[in-house]
């Protein structure tokens, strides 16, 4: 958690959980797809288990289905 806030969502600085579809950072449409993968945890300030999830505006750009232990995206056909 204090990594993303001081850091960002750079995944190389992040440790490995999701890497389904290769190494990087993982955003969805919906907030309740999201929350799946969100394990709780005791918030030693609230002294109380929280879930925590961050709202992100994304950008997206081209795009393409990536697979286990990749670094960088495929290479696009054509170009």
């Amino acid at each position: 958690l204090d990594g993303i806030i001081n850091e960002g969502t750079d995944f190389r600085l992040h440790g490995a959980n999701g890497t389904l579809y290769g190494d990087g950072s993982y955003f969805a449409a919906y907030s309740s797809y999201s929350a799946q993968f969100c394990p709780e945890a005791v918030d030693s300030r609230l002294n109380q288990m929280v879930k925590y999830m961050f709202l992100c505006a994304v950008k997206v750009g081209n795009y393409g289905k990536g697979s286990e232990g990749l670094r960088r995206p495929p290479n696009k056909p054509n170009g």
